[in-house]
């Protein structure tokens, strides 16, 4: 405690009373001297006093203050600035303001209005003991943390060596007035701040700390104040923590992993601590309110909420839930003894397999569906506790399309190591996969292991009914695998584990194949996994496995070969022998490496169809694709039996190269501009030829196909077989398609065929007996465009064909020419759902023809959905087409005009029910019958099938 600088002076006499004047007398005189002398001893002293404190004060403030000011930064290695000398007296001293200003490197700062520091020179005389007292008014405090999370420097700390212990002892109270600290951690831009008020104690004699600190935080309040013996750490403390807004704390959150949204701390605690190797003794409680944590990589917030009661060296959890959106909920209770040990219980209430996946931010490739429940307890000793629980799928659990009906893991373990007790996965199908093991993570000594030398010792054993199983996967049914079998073991430690897994699947079944079988080896030793004797028998052919990867370099080898293995049954039974000859595939790579630029590969396959040989070579090299393929001559009527034309495969080539990274992303992103590829078709239709070429490249696919002649009649006689058609014949075609394979590819995922949008033109000359037909086509911009001319065409072998009990005079279509164009969406459209409304053309046509002896011109147009029909025809011997009257009769000329919806027309013909048309019509004829001649005029509108 501080004293008054008068309390331990001495008190002065009292002067003497004027109204008692002494006797004079020799005493008297000598008494008087004396004073005479003492006043001017006195006098010297105060005057020496007073020189000593002028003295002494420009000593502190001329000489001394400078020095302290210097040694000071010397000390600290950054400016300090002590002010001025505010105060100085015998018990005291007061400086300010003082201040450690910023630098370049160091953005921390210190501003304090004054420190006043007070002593007491009288208990020093007296009991050896300095008290002294340093208040620090006003602190302002700014600390900023470095990019490695370093708050202060105190590397000149070690400047400071311990000495000769003080002659006093000493008794410092440090007190805090109106304190003021901002501390901004490097991710942040804010700083936090804080209120401090309080004092510490520090009695030498006792190597004891007395301190007593108040600080406000946001609209919180925390209270910390106690005792420790520093030599022991014995203490008693107290907390008291008021409304404590804990989102203050965020900026703290190291990579903002996380964000506190909310939440609310209040606790009450007593602790006592016998010492620094013993655990203290904590009576209170502790209350955490509406804590919502947001974590960057999840969708909702994680809740929390706690009750702590501490009860000497026993606390109760009386209450700590945790959740997460609704379907992720914990709750965790029981009690801590410190004597005793753990008697904690956590349950998970049962949560659902997307939730989870959710929570872990995975993106699976297939679905899940199900739930689990889990179930902790945590007892034992403190110093090894024992941790058993179970999860476990409390319905079916689907994986794509695999169901589980049981999923089941118990567990346990302790400090020392972790035990898998029993892992169940049971297949709704049946069988079943099992295993167990442990994980040791401490050695002999009790010495806890480092994770890459903890032992593993697991065993796992699986019996599954393959087709079963597999069965919603819709496997060619003609294929039967039967029973798979399997057992692993894995040993060693975690750097070094090593491993056996030995497979079995001795009764495999395909239509058309026998004795299919498999099995193999794969092997962990020395961080080297191999392949061995992975074979698969079919029939009289073989596929090899082989392999080999280093896991601690991260490289593998992969091969597989195969011979004479029969593809066939596994295509389609009904197509005729086709095998793999021999075949290689062959794989290098670094598993550490992400960069598909580092693996390489190649692949050599030779195959038989029917009796002809097809070749696929392909190479994978610095990230660069390349297959190239090749065909002799096939019979494809060998694999479509029932097609009218004989046709074969004369010849054909494939050639593709393409970046794998960029081919692998276009099925995200669909940039297909690095593909490059050709191939060529040579086909053999009857006598003629059919050669196609289609090249791909800039995200573009260009087909282009021509024909030289091929004859069409054997087609015709399969669609007309009670015919007699004359020869029909395709002189010559060509065909010219581009369009983006982006879009090609959009259509066939999609199957919205009215989406593509080609650019093409196509030209065929067609020999029909002794005409010709000559088309042409153009799609552009969506529109189609064809136009057709013909030139002598019997059609009285159609007619006959179609009409088969009508005597047909001889009918020749002498020339036409036909125009129309229509939207290819509409077109397509039409064509898919086989609604013609959904066509609406525009075109004209034109055609003359030769009756016996006669002549028929006809003109069409279609145009806003409505057909129009022109003919004028000049003696037409009719007799030919009515044998039934006696009498010649000829139209001598006639005029027609028709008018109709198309789609009346259309409907009618699709239907057969003429009655839907309602047309209108006029008609002029001239008949002449035997002698006579016959006039007539016809304007009629038909109604419901009547002509009005």
């Amino acid at each position: 405690m501080s004293n008054s600088p008068d309390r331990d002076q001495p008190t002065p006499p009292s002067p003497p009373s004027q109204g008692n004047k002494p006797q004079s007398h020799p005493r008297s005189r000598l008494l008087s001297g004396n004073r005479t002398k003492i006043a001017i001893a006195l006098a010297s002293v105060a005057a020496i006093a007073a020189g000593a404190y002028m003295g002494a004060r420009y000593l502190l403030s001329e000489k001394l203050y400078p020095m302290l000011e210097t040694e000071a930064s010397k000390f600290l290695e950054r400016e300090v600035k002590l002010g001025k000398l505010q105060s100085f007296s015998l018990n005291g001293v007061r400086i300010g303001p003082v201040s450690i200003p910023p630098t370049a490197t160091d953005p921390d700062k210190v501003a304090i209005e004054a420190i006043d520091v007070r002593w007491q020179l009288l208990p020093v005389l007296q009991r050896s003991t300095f008290p002294f007292q340093i208040t620090l008014v006003a602190p302002d405090l700014h600390v900023e943390q470095d990019e490695l999370g370093e708050w202060v420097n105190l590397e000149f700390l070690e400047k400071i060596s311990p000495g000769e212990p003080p002659p006093v002892d000493i008794e410092a109270t440090l007190k805090i007035q109106e304190a003021s600290i901002a501390l901004l951690p490097n991710t942040a831009t804010t700083p936090v701040t804080s209120e401090i008020n309080g004092r510490v104690i520090f009695q030498m004699a006792k190597e004891e700390i007395e301190y007593d600190i108040d600080a406000d935080i946001a609209t919180g309040k925390v209270n910390i104040k106690g005792e420790t013996l520093i030599k022991t750490g014995e203490s008693d403390i107290s907390a008291l923590v008021q409304n404590l807004p804990l989102t203050e704390f965020n900026p703290f959150i190291p990579n903002a992993v996380a964000a506190i949204a909310s939440g609310q701390l209040n606790a009450d605690l007593k602790a006592q601590l016998p010492s620094f190797q013993e655990l203290p003794s904590v009576k209170g409680n502790l209350n955490l309110q509406s804590l919502q944590i947001q974590v960057p990589e999840f969708p909702h917030p994680v809740n929390a909420s706690a009750q702590l009661d501490f009860q000497g060296k026993i606390f109760e959890i009386e209450e700590i839930k945790t959740s997460y959106s609704e379907n992720l909920q914990a709750l965790v209770s029981g009690k801590v003894d410190l004597d005793r040990g753990y008697d904690i219980a956590v349950a998970v209430a049962p949560f659902g397999l997307p939730e989870l996946l959710e929570v872990a931010a995975v993106e699976s490739p297939v679905e899940f569906d199900g739930e689990m429940q889990l179930g902790l307890s945590v007892t034992g000793a403190i110093e090894n506790p024992e941790i058993n629980g179970i999860l476990k799928s409390t319905k079916v659990t689907r994986i794509d399309k695999l169901e589980i009906a049981l999923l089941q893991a118990n567990f346990g373990g302790y400090l020392s190591q972790a035990v898998l007790k029993d892992l169940q996965i049971i297949p709704q199908a049946g069988g079943s996969i099992r295993g167990k093991g442990e994980v040791k993570l401490s050695n002999d000594s009790g010495e806890f292991l480092e994770p890459a030398e903890m032992t593993l010792s697991f065993d796992m054993n699986a019996q599954l009914p393959v087709d079963e199983i597999a069965s919603p996967y819709n496997l060619p049914p003609d294929i039967s695998i039967s029973n798979l079998t399997a057992q692993a073991q894995v040993q060693g430690t975690v750097a070094q584990p090593e491993g056996q897994l030995q497979w079995q699947a001795p009764a495999v079944a395909a239509v058309g194949v026998n004795n299919i079988s498999g099995g193999g080896e794969v092997t962990l030793i020395d961080n080297q996994v191999q392949l061995h004797n992975n074979r698969v028998q079919i029939g009289a052919g073989t596929i090899a496995i082989g392999g080999n990867g280093d896991l601690e370099t991260g490289d593998f080898q992969a091969s597989v070969r195969a011979k004479a293995v029969p593809i066939d049954p596994f295509i389609d039974p009904d197509v005729p022998g086709v095998t793999l000859s021999n075949g290689t595939v062959r794989l290098a790579g670094n598993l550490n490496s992400p960069d598909i630029d580092k693996i390489a590969g190649g692949a050599d396959l030779n195959l038989n169809i029917a009796g002809s040989r097809a070749v696929v070579n392909g190479k994978l090299q610095d990230g660069s694709l390349e297959v190239k393929g090749r065909t002799s001559q096939i019979q494809l009527n060998k694999f479509i039996p029932d097609l009218p034309l004989t046709a074969n495969l004369l010849g054909s080539s494939v050639n593709l190269v393409a970046d794998l990274k960029d081919l692998l992303a276009s099925a995200r992103d669909r940039d297909l501009n690095s593909i490059n590829a050709n191939a060529n078709v040579r086909l053999g239709v009857e006598d003629g030829t059919v050669n196609a070429n289609t090249q791909i490249n800039g995200g573009m696919v260009d087909v282009a196909a021509n024909t030289s002649t091929i004859s069409l009649t054997p087609l015709l006689r399969f669609f007309l077989p009670e015919t007699s058609l004359p020869p029909v014949s395709l002189l010559a075609s060509q065909v010219n398609i581009l369009e983006s394979l982006d879009n090609i590819i959009s259509v066939a995922q999609s199957s919205d065929y009215t989406s593509i949008n080609p650019t093409a033109n196509a030209k065929v000359r067609l020999e029909v007996g002794e005409g010709r037909v000559l088309a042409t086509s153009t799609v552009k911009a969506g529109r189609v465009d064809v136009g057709a001319t013909t030139d002598r065409i019997e059609l009285t072998p159609f007619l006959q064909a179609f009409l088969p009990e009508t005597s047909i005079a001889p009918v020749t279509l002498l020339s036409s020419e036909v125009n129309i164009s229509e939207s290819l969406k509409g077109i397509i459209s039409a064509a898919i759902s086989q609604d013609s409304s959904k066509i609406n053309p525009r075109g004209k046509a034109e055609a003359r023809l030769k009756v016996n002896d006669g002549r028929v011109l006809a003109t069409s147009t279609v145009k806003a959905g409505r057909v129009n029909v022109a003919a004028e025809t000049s003696r037409i011997e009719l007799t030919p087409f009515l044998q039934d009257i006696p009498v010649p009769v000829t139209l001598l000329e006639s005029k027609v005009d028709f008018s109709e919806s198309l789609q009346a027309i259309v409907s009618a013909a699709v239907s057969q029910d003429f009655t839907q048309i309602d047309p209108n019509a006029t008609a002029n004829a001239s008949l002449k019958v035997a002698e006579g001649t016959l006039r007539g005029h016809s304007h009629s509108k038909i109604v419901n099938g009547r002509q009005m």
